[in-house]
């Protein structure tokens, strides 16, 4: 049964358009979410409601640079997010932040949106590595 639950969770997540299809994404509501894997490695995500046609929740490939003046991000797929309004909470990108975590063996997460919303000030571009 709890296997059964877990396929209709992980179905409740699609795939997002190609880099081609979807170069530039505005996300609201969103968080920085730093995920820590078994390894000791961890990445740096978006996590937000995607805006417009959709309006779905979303979670990005790791974080490769952020423009802090011009508060965007561009992730290691090569895909930039403008980031809309105040940092926020969305219920379907947490749910999506959820499966994602699991689908990628992620063992634990930390919430560094504070971090990151507090250097936007300063309007510096930063390199995550």
């Amino acid at each position: 049964m709890n296997e059964k639950l877990n396929e209709i969770e992980l179905a409740s997540v699609w795939n997002v358009e190609s880099i081609e299809d979807q170069p530039d994404v505005t996300i609201c509501a969103w968080s920085i979410r730093e995920a820590k894997y078994a390894d000791g490695s961890t990445s740096r995500h978006i996590v937000g409601a995607e805006t417009g046609r959709f309006a779905q929740g979303r979670v990005s490939s790791a974080i490769h640079a952020i423009d802090l003046g011009k508060k965007t991000i561009i992730t290691e797929s090569g895909r930039c997010y403008s980031l809309e309004g105040s940092p926020g909470y969305d219920i379907d990108a947490a749910h999506v932040w959820s499966m994602w975590k699991k689908i990628n063996n992620v063992v634990s997460d930390t919430d560094v949106t504070t971090d990151i919303a507090h250097l936007f000030s300063n309007g510096e571009q930063t390199d995550e590595q």
